[in-house]
């Protein structure tokens, strides 16, 4: 072997005694590092001892004598037992499986011998060696005082009488050591880091003001943009309502004592939807009546449905109205049992049509074709123009376009002389089975595909979690804390967005929907366990402040860095949705199709009420955090098929696009609006990380949950300004949290925050 110009460490220890703290830890990390490279060549030592490390003249440590070293597949019974027993593994000494961990038992008791100057088992003879080691536990070495209590921790961890218990690998002790870089040395060993040790690496400097204010004043400029836009994209604006539910409620009631029902029935119901219309969909105010609990037939619905339950008890109304006051449909279903005698006049259909906002001599009576709903004996129908229930308003021109007037088929039935249906019938109105999309064999195919990644990621997850709790890299307790947010949304959802009723039907109900939260949360925790190892072994670096804010550490500069970006995200999701619809009307283009890249329903819901624009938020909050653990389940399978992550990142959002794409209608103009928002997203999460991504979007499905207005006039006003606040206190939160506890302004005579020491 090569010529060392030193002593053994041995000799050094006997001379001097034990050897500086810091010294001892520069010798520990090199002996790491030596361990390391052979190790990683499948070369165990076999026989590490303070005699067989050489400190040089510049005083670098060297690994000595490899006569004794053997394959890592592990040498058993008698080739076991070469070496120096008082260094020795218990499981070497006892003729067991020789393997890296094997080194890491003699490492440590080399580090205890450097910082203590003592063998950590002093013994004259085998037997006594054995007994000292069964009757002495690691927790019970003492390493004496002036030693820092993580390294003792350390070399406890290293003299475990299990194997597994023991440290990894040798770079896992190296970053356990102080002054490592235990992240960048998990990595470099291919283990997964831990939780602890992702949260505690990056950068935690705080914000400079400079860029805090820089991102409070793009979030500003941002929301001014996006309540422009809104004025040109909300159908609640396109469509003024310039009545409110209260109103609207009163003129369905009106009409009902008009046709002959004066009195509510025992529970009642309202809502809005959106109806498609030939260009642009309407707004649809609908209201229900039943004498018994509206109570959803789905259980786990948590919002009431104008279909569900369905309209089939006798005494049951429904009313759809324009957001005008205009009538669009009424089915009121007859009672089961009426003893009333014949014969039965001819009911007044009058009321009917000047409800619905036409002179009955304006019409030209025509068969009926349309089956109702509910039982009749007496049918009518018209036809003749109305006007197109859309009033599209062109504000950036400032003028209103007048709606056309559009032919129009009127219907209406009548039991035993009361009217209990009526129905306007639009050009682009179709019969529910030619709507009908299933039966097919795509339909089929479809359903079977949803179904088997459904039961795939189900199942797979269950068995990765499982390997990843046997192998203790799974992150128990931050699965737990995302799963009872999950959970805990999901039951305030309901609480909040529920139609609750004074009867037996409530347990029911809270029962369904305590199952489904219960459910969801399951789901959530089995694919964080499953999932979140992987992507802290393959992008640590993107978990940094989403591991911290699972820690409750609200109050961490990175934390609100990143959460300010994921502001911004989100206002340009918002802002990007407006202008899929805004664009072709400025180039003169067919519209966009509503039903596509955003629907009107997140803010049509919230008019019901605060309570249901609080219920429409908490939903997305978890339905998001569902999404993105679906869409990393496909991101880290290509991750793992590939091999490298940029080829994987662009291979999932290729996918991602293909997948979302439309399959009709203007193919170019949604492709190009998903490659920008997939390219934006993914350079949130390659840069910022998964907290800015999930950030990003709650803070647009929050932005999306309620009628954006300028205007405090109208009634509907309060979902704004409750949006704006939660908007505002986020914002507010996340940039003096990333200030840490700095002052606002900062800047030294140079202009430049000093950083800190």
């Amino acid at each position: 072997m090569e010529y060392v110009d030193g002593e053994d460490l041995a000799s050094l220890v006997r001379r001097i005694g034990r050897l500086p703290t810091d010294k001892a830890i520069q010798i520990a990390r090199q002996l790491c590092a030596g361990l390391a490279v052979a190790h990683s060549r499948g070369i165990t030592h076999r026989d590490l001892k303070p005699a067989n490390v050489m400190l040089d003249g510049r005083g670098q440590a060297r690994i000595m004598d490899f006569g004794l070293a053997g394959l890592a597949a592990g040498a058993r019974g008698s080739g076991a037992l070469a070496g120096t027993p008082a260094y020795m593994a218990p499981e070497q000494l006892a003729g067991g499986e020789v393997t890296a961990r094997t080194d890491i038992y003699a490492l440590g008791l080399v580090m205890y011998e450097l910082l203590t100057g003592r063998p950590a088992f002093d013994a004259e003879s085998r037997a006594d060696l054995e007994r000292m080691r069964q009757d002495a536990t690691p927790a019970a070495l003492s390493l004496g005082e002036g030693i820092d209590p993580a390294t003792a921790r350390l070399i406890r961890r290293c003299l475990e009488t299990d194997p597994t218990a023991r440290p990894a690998s040798a770079l896992a002790v190296s970053a356990a050591l102080p002054g490592g870089d235990p992240l960048a040395a998990a990595l470099a060993a291919g283990e997964t880091p831990a939780p602890e040790v992702v949260a505690g690496a990056g950068d935690a400097r705080r914000l400079s003001a400079r860029a805090a204010w820089i991102c409070l004043a793009l979030l500003a400029a941002g929301l001014g943009a996006l309540f422009w836009t809104a004025s040109q994209t909300q159908l609640t604006l396109i469509n003024p309502l310039k009545k409110s539910p209260d109103v609207l409620i009163a003129e369905a009631r009106g009409l009902l004592s008009q046709l002959g029902y004066p009195e509510a029935g025992g529970d009642t119901s309202f809502g809005f939807t959106p109806m498609r219309g030939s260009d642009w969909p309407d707004i649809f105010f609908w209201y229900r009546e039943s004498p018994f609990p509206l109570t959803p037939f789905d259980d786990t619905e948590p919002l009431a449905q104008p279909f569900d339950p369905p309209h089939t008890t006798a005494g049951m109304v429904r009313i759809w109205l324009g957001t005008n006051g205009r009538l669009e449909q009424l089915a009121i279903v007859p009672p089961t049992l009426d003893r009333t005698a014949g014969p039965y006049a001819d009911p007044d259909w009058t009321p009917l049509l000047k409800a619905a906002g036409v002179e009955p001599a304006s019409l030209k009576p025509a068969e009926p074709t349309w089956t109702p709903n509910v039982s009749t004996d007496t049918r009518a129908g018209w036809e003749g123009f109305l006007p197109a229930p859309v009033e599209i308003r062109s504000t950036w021109e400032g003028r209103v376009v007048e709606p056309r007037m559009v032919p129009v088929r009127l219907e209406a039935g009548a039991f035993h002389g009361r009217v209990v249906y009526f129905n306007t019938i639009w050009p682009w109105d179709k019969p529910p089975e030619q709507r009908a999309g299933g039966g097919t064999v795509l339909a089929l195919l479809g359903t079977l595909v949803d179904t088997g990644w459904y039961l795939a990621v189900l199942i797979g997850g269950v068995l990765l979690a499982r390997n990843n709790l046997n192998a203790g890299r799974g992150d128990r307790m931050g699965a737990f804390r995302l799963a009872m947010f999950v959970l805990s949304a999901r039951i305030l959802m309901w609480v909040f967005g529920g139609h609750h009723v004074l009867a037996r039907y409530e347990l029911a109900l809270l029962i369904g929907n305590l199952s489904e939260a219960i459910y969801i949360g399951v789901f959530v925790w089995i694919l964080y366990l499953a999932l979140e190892p992987y992507y802290r072994r393959f992008w640590p670096g993107q978990l940094i402040s989403w591991v911290r804010l699972l820690d409750g550490r609200f109050r961490d500069p990175l934390v609100g860095r990143d959460f300010l970006i994921g502001a911004l995200y989100g206002v340009a999701l918002a802002l990007i949705a407006d202008l899929y619809h805004l664009l072709p009307r400025w180039l003169g283009l067919p519209p966009a199709d509503w039903s596509g890249f955003n629907g009107p329903d997140a803010e049509l819901t919230s008019l019901r009420g605060l309570r249901y624009a609080v219920a429409t938020i908490l939903g997305s909050m978890w339905w998001i955090i569902i999404f993105v653990l679906i869409g990393i389940t496909f991101l880290l399978l290509l991750r793992i098929v590939l091999r490298r992550s940029w080829p994987a990142w662009a291979l999932w959002m290729i996918l991602g696009i293909v997948l979302f794409s439309p399959r009709s209608g203007p193919v170019l103009r949604e492709m190009t609006t998903l490659i920008f928002v997939w390219v934006l997203g993914l350079l949130v999460l390659v840069r910022s990380g998964i907290l800015s991504l999930l950030a990003g979007n709650f803070f647009a499905a929050l932005l999306g949950s309620v009628p954006l207005t300028w205007d405090l006039s109208r009634w509907y006003a309060g979902g704004t300004l409750v949006v704006l606040a939660a908007v505002a206190a986020l914002v507010i939160w996340a940039f003096i949290v990333s200030r840490a506890g700095r002052p606002l302004f900062a800047l030294d005579a140079a202009g430049v925050e000093p950083r800190p020491a």
